[in-house]
């Protein structure tokens, strides 16, 4: 899909039960095909922590937090975490859509493929949000 579909269909369905490595990988693909942003994400550590530690450790390379009043936008990066994880930072990456009609969030999770949750719903699956982020 190029960045001139994601116009005339809705861009995200397209993705739902896509391949991926990972959350990271399926957010690379996703960010270069339809918004043409090449993202060149390290490989996901194994252990939760380490997640955490990673994206630590990018320090805002990548993307910046939306500020106060900022509206999120299609494409944008959704940090998740545990919901068990009071602590943690975010380990679990996905991408803001706002079509159709409600917020969703395109993601890849092992054992569930690429999926497309709202985001009043992460909570089913042990995940809260963390944070959302505008793409630099």
């Amino acid at each position: 899909m190029t960045r001139k579909d994601r116009t005339h269909a809705h861009w995200a369905t397209a993705w739902v039960g896509a391949e991926a490595e990972d959350c990271a990988d399926l957010v690379a693909r996703v960010r270069r095909a339809v918004f043409g942003h090449t993202l060149d994400l390290p490989p996901s550590p194994g252990s939760l922590r380490a997640r955490d530690g990673a994206i630590a450790a990018l320090g805002g390379d990548f993307a910046r937090p939306l500020g106060t009043g900022e509206a999120p936008q299609e494409g944008d990066a959704v940090l998740m975490r545990a919901a068990a994880r009071t602590r943690a930072l975010g380990h679990h990456i996905g991408l803001w859509t706002g079509s159709p009609g409600t917020p969703h969030i395109l993601h890849h999770m092992r054992g569930l493929g690429t999926c497309l949750h709202p985001l009043a719903r992460l909570e089913d699956r042990g995940l809260v949000l963390a944070g959302i982020y505008r793409w630099m």
